[in-house]
């Protein structure tokens, strides 16, 4: 089985089809499927092996400069790494002692805190 993304006009993905790779036997060829099954012209394979980053969830998006699926980016300050495919925090995480304590991001301060638990 193959997975397909359905994107709206702004490219975010609102679902995520699998169609069997008897049909799918190429991205155009699952796109066609789709397309006269379901009515709906935008779609985009999502590929579980990387050759999009990661894969399409529902709410993400796809940049079709890059030609890969984006997570919702996870705060405002976070940037896209091109390299993972993942939203990250603009300064590294600091030590902390999951046993003992939690972290969290603070939007407002753009920076990790770290609480006792």
């Amino acid at each position: 089985m193959k997975q397909f993304a359905k994107l709206d006009d702004n490219n975010i993905v609102i679902d995520v089809l699998a169609v069997d790779d008897s049909v799918a036997t190429d991205e155009a060829a699952g796109i066609a499927h789709l397309q006269h099954h379901h009515g709906w012209t935008n779609w985009k394979e999502s590929y579980i092996d990387g050759t999009r980053k990661i894969p399409a969830g529902i709410g993400g998006s796809y940049d079709p400069d890059l030609d890969v699926f984006k997570d919702k980016q996870t705060f405002p300050s976070w940037v896209y790494n091109s390299d993972t495919g993942l939203w990250e925090a603009p300064v590294p995480e600091p030590t902390w002692d999951p046993q003992t304590q939690r972290l969290l991001w603070d939007e407002n301060i753009t920076n990790w805190v770290v609480e006792n638990n």
